[in-house]
């Protein structure tokens, strides 16, 4: 036996009696000390709120108006998303993309996220920047249907269609791609008239080069019906041209003013220093935004599209 042995074992006292007494004398009562357990009103750390955990870390408490600040964050982030859920539905995603990054702040600083839902920032930035593309092509397409280059035409309609279809799956918003579809389907119909016209004008060429007149009248003749047809097709896929095809469905809003409605409370209660949100909130966006996109540049898609031309196939557009 060693000499701590023996030193409680002189003592006469043994030791767990002896620890016992110590604690009886440092703390007489230690039920006291977890009174929340003992009574039922224990409560984990992880069940607070936010601004109740950072308090209880640094050791301070949560104070009514620490919890104001919470609700006033997530308040602020619901009403933004909401915003952006209007945006999404009235095809306008550069709008909602702001709305949604002013959500996805206030969020994070109420601290928790419930309140969002659909697509975030990032994603209605791209569908922003397709919707550009879609327009860019459109506006080339009009060029190109103009000048009776429809098979140009018909390619910047399939592009500006696949980009519109883009946009709406980024934005998770509706289909907006119907009018570049429409304006496809006539380009298409004008691109097969137009090649049976430059075929019959061949033929009548070579007619009259053998001086085969009457054959060449007719073949002339068969060539400028089609070439009528394929210049009405042609303005009908115009884009924008008077009397083209329209698909109402397609029409997208522009430049939605991002933030509260002016003189709402919510505008009242938005001060500089409040999640560096300023009340004339300015996202950068305007009508005539440019996404840097190239005009001379296919946007990843296939310039060279081969729409497969039938003859006679009917695209079904009227």
């Amino acid at each position: 036996m060693n000499q701590q042995d023996d030193r409680h074992e002189d003592s006469g006292v043994e030791f767990e009696e002896f620890s016992d007494f110590i604690e009886a004398e440092v703390d007489p009562d230690p039920a006291e000390d977890f009174a929340a357990m003992t009574d039922g009103e224990y409560e984990l750390l992880e069940d607070r709120p936010l601004v109740e955990e950072v308090a209880a870390a640094d050791g301070s408490e949560a104070t009514d108006e620490s919890l104001g600040e919470v609700d006033m964050h997530a308040q602020r982030a619901a009403e933004a998303q909401q915003r952006a859920d209007d945006d999404v539905a009235a095809g306008d995603y550069a709008a909602a993309a702001a709305e949604r990054e002013i959500a996805e702040e206030e969020a994070w600083a109420a601290g928790e996220s419930d309140m969002l839902h659909g697509s975030h920032s990032a994603e209605l930035d791209s569908a922003s920047d397709y919707q550009d593309q879609a327009r860019e092509f459109e506006r080339q397409e009009a060029d190109h249907a103009a000048a009776g280059d429809y098979e140009a035409a018909r390619d910047d309609a399939f592009n500006a269609g696949v980009a519109s279809e883009w946009a709406d799956f980024k934005a998770g918003g509706e289909d907006h791609s119907g009018q570049a579809w429409a304006e496809y389907g006539k380009e298409d119909w004008a691109v097969g008239e137009q090649n049976l016209a430059d075929e019959n004008w061949r033929d009548a060429e070579a007619y009259l080069a053998e001086g085969d007149f009457d054959n060449a009248a007719r073949a002339a003749e068969v060539a400028a019906d089609h070439q009528e047809w394929a210049d009405t097709y042609g303005r009908e896929g115009q884009h924008g041209a008077e009397g083209a095809v329209y698909d109402p469905a397609s029409d997208v809003a522009q430049g939605t003013p991002v933030g509260p409605e002016p003189g709402s409370e919510s505008v009242a209660d938005y001060t500089a220093d409040d999640a560096g949100y300023d009340g004339g909130y300015d996202s950068g966006y305007e009508a005539g935004y440019d996404s840097g996109y190239d005009a001379g540049g296919d946007g990843g898609y296939d310039a060279g599209y081969d729409a497969g031309y039938d003859a006679g196939a009917d695209p079904g557009y009227e």
